[in-house]
């Protein structure tokens, strides 16, 4: 029977790292608040330090989806 060690990484962070192809800044903002809400179940300060550099760049993300739309053909930015 094996058991992971209590210092083991969770395994839904690696969960988003694998599906790092959101395609829109709501999918963004969704799996950053994906993070946050599990920076507040997680006991683990290492965890928690990843999951929110995870949202950081998910919401670097999210901001960076809404600035390629706004300079996309037909959506005018002016």
């Amino acid at each position: 029977m094996s058991s992971k060690p209590a210092h083991a990484a969770p395994d839904t962070p690696r969960m988003f790292f694998a599906d790092s192809r959101a395609s829109t800044s709501q999918e963004c903002q969704q799996k950053a608040a994906e993070c946050l809400r599990l920076v507040q179940t997680s006991l683990d300060s290492t965890n928690k330090a990843i999951l929110l550099e995870m949202a950081d760049a998910w919401i670097s993300r999210a901001e960076q989806q809404k600035a390629e739309m706004k300079g996309a053909p037909g959506n005018a930015a002016d």
